[in-house]
């Protein structure tokens, strides 16, 4: 860390650190998706340097880990606000612990390990307030998916809850929203930023659904676990209502809304994920979902699922003249979400998600990126993924335990 301050430089940090807790304020951010489909936001961090993070955006963890062993990148040694976070910090609790050779407050997870610092976090605030935040820092291990893009990915934004630590905590922000765009550059129309519509990651005030009158604003409610489950921990999703699934114009049979409830109440729970391109729904579930899909594809393209291919359980040839000689061009059917018994539904702009995957031939495969979810549990939640989300506009108001959504 640097090792002199000025004065008025430290006045400062103090003010930060020992006010009393701080009224909500503003903040929005450029977002924009990547070539290898990940949402990324630009998130200016620390002092003078400050410098440009690009995180990917997860909703499901409340953990926001910078990797700070790019060249260029985010250094706690030079940004003059930096500050260890120490062990006996009150936020300082598992899975963060004491690191094995000093009293800094460590992380590992996974592959990843490092320390946690205090620093300016997204600082250009409506009210010109300084967020001195925590996050955790990379020293060995770079997480960055991206290399080859023109914009790397330098760390995730954590969203979620389930740890004092949590951005949205520690910054009072209590409302967050974001558009995932169809572009892959960081770049929005006039038509999409004048319809409140623009790529970009909004907290406080600044979160807002689009007022056009022609734009439908849905809303369902976030279920916040209030207890876990014998022997669990407590996993604080946004877990979401859903009590079916359409698909085709066709109500899913047999799907009992009891597999999506929270796991305090017996079941997997159901959110919208952001770091992943698959839908995985329990497994009873899924093999009702399934039925319905090859009935469907059955019918309108006379096709049948061949044997599964690299890992994907239901495949179609798309491609073998032979099979589509008398097919029209394929299309997935169509999916929808219903929360609340309808009070709300969520209708994923590609359909049901198919992909091609090619075999050790000639052919391309359409195979389905809805898969079941692991039977043995883990506390792991239901979810749609991030592909499914695009072209829509999400709303979380933690105040309310609201969720609200619309496409343009």
């Amino acid at each position: 860390m640097s090792s002199f301050y000025s004065l008025n430089l430290m006045i400062t940090i103090l003010l930060l650190v020992l006010a009393s807790p701080q009224p909500a304020t503003s903040l929005k951010v450029p977002l924009f998706k990547n070539k290898n489909n990940l949402i990324v936001a630009e998130i200016p961090v620390g002092f003078q340097p400050t410098v440009t993070a690009y995180l990917t955006l997860d909703t499901l963890s409340p953990f926001t880990i910078l990797d700070c062993s790019i060249p260029d990148g985010y250094d706690p040694n030079q940004s003059e606000t930096s500050q260890l976070m120490y062990y006996n910090n009150s936020i300082c609790i598992p899975p963060l612990h004491q690191s094995f050779s000093s009293d800094w407050c460590w992380f590992q997870f996974e592959s990843a390990h490092g320390f946690y610092v205090f620093d300016l976090f997204a600082s250009d605030m409506s009210d010109g307030r300084k967020a001195l935040v925590p996050f955790g820092c990379i020293n060995e291990y770079s997480p960055s998916s991206g290399k080859n893009n023109t914009t790397p990915v330098t760390g995730v934004l954590g969203l979620g809850q389930g740890h004092p630590s949590n951005f949205l905590t520690q910054s009072t922000l209590e409302k967050f929203a974001f558009t995932i765009p169809f572009h892959e550059l960081p770049t929005a129309s006039a038509v999409a930023s004048a319809n409140g519509f623009d790529p970009s990651l909004a907290f406080g005030p600044y979160a807002t659904m689009p007022t056009n009158g022609t734009m439908c604003v849905q809303s369902t409610t976030i279920l916040r676990e209030q207890r876990a489950a014998a022997g669990a921990p407590i996993r604080d999703y946004y877990y979401l209502n859903l009590t079916g699934i359409i698909v085709g114009g066709y109500i899913v049979q047999g799907i009992d809304p009891k597999l999506f409830w929270p796991p305090s109440r017996g079941g997997s729970g159901f959110v919208l994920h952001t770091s992943s391109s698959q839908i995985v729904l329990p497994a009873p579930a899924y093999d009702a979902f399934r039925v319905v899909v090859v009935d469907l594809v059955r019918v309108l393209y006379g096709l049948d699922p061949v044997e599964p291919l690299a890992g994907y359980d239901l495949c179609f040839n798309t491609t073998d003249p032979v099979a589509m000689a008398n097919v029209t061009p394929f299309f997935t059917p169509s999916m929808v979400l219903e929360f609340e018994g309808g009070v709300a539904h969520l209708k994923l702009l590609n359909g049901v998600p198919f992909q091609e995957v090619p075999d050790f031939g000639e052919w391309y495969y359409s195979c389905m990126l809805v898969v079941a979810g692991d039977e043995r549990g883990g506390g792991k939640p239901s979810f749609v993924g991030l592909l499914d989300q695009i072209g829509y506009k999400f709303l979380y108001d933690l105040s309310t335990s609201g969720l609200s959504f619309t496409t343009g």
